[in-house]
């Protein structure tokens, strides 16, 4: 159970690492790009000609995504009465009209946010200073404020907060520790830190490859063999289970789906003729929609009851890869019913998996072959460093045995075959304490 806690406040600890650096990092990297961008882009004096508030909408297009609009307020209801099923969030925000004229150049009048001018509010007539690009003097931003630092500082001082939290957490998990178990993770320490360069190289060299070939290989690419070998086996099965007869074309047109996700796992989609696909998106321009483009085909075909039918198929293959009507086509249907037909598999697409099956088993082979040999070297390199971090444990622990019993002066054993400590140079000789006679073993006399 202490072991159990002591790993998941270590994981944890490793984990709010993680965090805290990736914010003190950000926070770092966003003051020195904004700190750029005030000291290299020139600046103008912006006049406040007016002050107006409009409405941001937004609706979830997947867990952690928004799909976001900036619109009059007054457009809010009839939005939402075109597309009443999302669930629309509706905030408002402050812009300023601002004129300006970059370098003497043409005069610029454009609306701006206040969040990106670094403002809370400003006053119509009030003058203000702001940095523009030169390529697009268009764009502009706010100068430097106090609360912009102040909100820079509070985010890289949450980040320290956070490593000083994984600190902690760390110097608590050997609270959970007995002695024994914290000398040796203080071996395990110390090994690591007397770890080569070469050696550290050696387990890189180790690790990217068992990484890239023994672990994707061997099972991503055994799956994905699995899973085209499947596919082409019932893809071919159904061209030899199927009678082929050629049909002639009587129509062919482009379709295209489109729809919009109103929730992480519901959407609104329907099918209409590409032409008319940008008039229907218009409809409705505030919402991300996808579009994917199909080929529907019409055909008419005689089946072997020597009927002659007709069938209309939707696929995605491209347009270009049909004759126009008129042209023939190859179709297969099974021979107990002939009024299910479909169009014979592409030729390109039973290309294309052979390629894939066999690029799939060329991996699955390299990493049915490279992981046992990398295992076998990773093993070697796991005992060595066992065999070190022992020898670390057992001088550590004799150390601490020999404090405990009272030898303070005792010194660490001798590492790398350096000898007993030499006494100083031009140091006065030392005179031996007598010892006690009797030798090891027996009574002393007296």
């Amino acid at each position: 159970m202490r072991r159990r806690l002591f790993r998941s406040l270590r994981s944890l600890s490793n984990s709010l690492n993680v965090v805290g650096a990736i914010v003190v990092l950000a926070s770092l990297f966003i003051g020195i790009m904004e700190t750029s961008d005030w000291l290299r882009l020139p600046t103008a004096t912006a006049t406040v000609q007016a002050v107006t508030v409009k409405c941001a909408m937004s609706y979830k297009v997947g867990k952690y995504d928004r799909k976001k609009s900036v619109v009059d307020c007054g457009e809010v209801g009839a939005i939402k009465a075109k597309a009443p099923d999302l669930n629309w969030k509706v905030g408002k925000v402050s812009f300023a009209t601002l004129v300006y004229r970059p370098g003497g150049g043409k005069l610029v009048i454009d609306d701006f946010a206040l969040t990106a001018l670094h403002r809370d509010s400003v006053a119509v007539g009030e003058k203000l200073t702001v940095y523009y690009r030169p390529a697009r003097p268009d764009v502009a931003v706010g100068g430097p404020t106090w609360k912009w630092f102040r909100g820079l500082a509070e985010l890289t001082g949450l980040g320290a907060l956070i490593l000083a939290g994984a600190w902690l957490l760390r110097k608590a998990a050997f609270w959970f520790l007995t002695d024994e178990e914290k000398l040796a993770v203080e071996a395990v320490k110390k090994a690591r830190s007397t770890d080569s360069l070469g050696s550290r190289l050696g387990k890189a060299l180790v690790a990217m490859p068992l990484a890239f070939f023994g672990t994707f290989g061997l099972y991503v690419g055994g799956a994905l063999m699995l899973a085209a070998g499947i596919g082409y086996g019932i893809i071919s099965y159904g061209e030899s289970a199927s009678v082929s007869t050629m049909a002639t074309v009587t129509g062919i047109r482009e379709v295209c789906d489109i729809s919009y996700k109103k929730g992480t796992f519901s959407s609104v989609a329907r099918t209409v003729d590409c032409a008319d696909a940008v008039a229907e998106m218009a409809k409705l321009p505030q919402v991300r929609w996808k579009t994917t483009r199909r080929t529907e085909v019409g055909f008419a075909y005689t089946a072997g009851d020597g009927a002659m039918r007709t069938a209309k198929k939707t696929t995605r293959r491209d347009i270009e890869k049909f004759p126009g009507v008129g042209g023939q086509i190859r179709v297969q249907y099974p021979e107990s019913r002939p009024a299910s037909v479909s169009i014979a598999p592409d030729a390109g697409l039973m290309r294309s998996l052979l390629w894939f099956l066999a690029i799939s088993t060329g991996f699955f082979v390299v990493g049915l072959i490279c992981r046992p040999v990398l295992k076998r070297f990773e093993k070697r390199q796991a005992e060595a460093f066992e065999d070190k971090a022992t020898k670390v444990y057992l001088s550590l622990a004799i150390t601490r045995m020999a404090k405990d019993a009272g030898f303070a002066d005792v010194p660490e054993a001798p590492r790398h075959g350096d000898g007993a400590q030499r006494p100083p140079r031009n140091a006065a000789p030392r005179s031996h304490a007598p010892e006690p006679g009797g030798g090891f073993g027996r009574r002393m006399t007296t």
